[in-house]
């Protein structure tokens, strides 16, 4: 059996694509900084290192929660809601992590 890949140059990376296998799902909730859920915030998610260009970007559902894909361990994520900007490193062993807003 003979396996054939062809590669592509991705313009802003010059790195090629990238396939991920095994993706590790996680649902991430984000809370306002009451405890009430952070419905609509905007979730971008990447590696620690910036290096596998696996960046995504996901929007939390009514109950302040999105599945997000972790792309490492640690994954970074990066949650926008209004003028509100927070960061936080997610991990594989983590259960159900939660983001509460300041």
């Amino acid at each position: 059996m003979r396996l054939a890949m062809h590669v592509r140059p991705v313009p802003t990376h010059e790195n090629g694509d990238t396939a991920t296998v095994g993706t590790k799902k996680k649902k991430l909730r984000v809370l306002k900084p009451d405890g009430q859920a952070a419905s609509g915030a905007e979730v971008y998610v990447r590696d620690r290192s910036a290096t596998l260009h696996l960046e995504r970007w996901y929007k939390t559902n009514v109950a302040g929660e999105s599945e997000i894909e972790l792309t490492g361990d640690p994954t970074v994520v990066a949650i926008v809601l209004g003028d509100s900007l927070t960061t936080r490193e997610i991990s594989d062993k983590d259960d159900a992590p939660t983001v509460r807003l300041p």
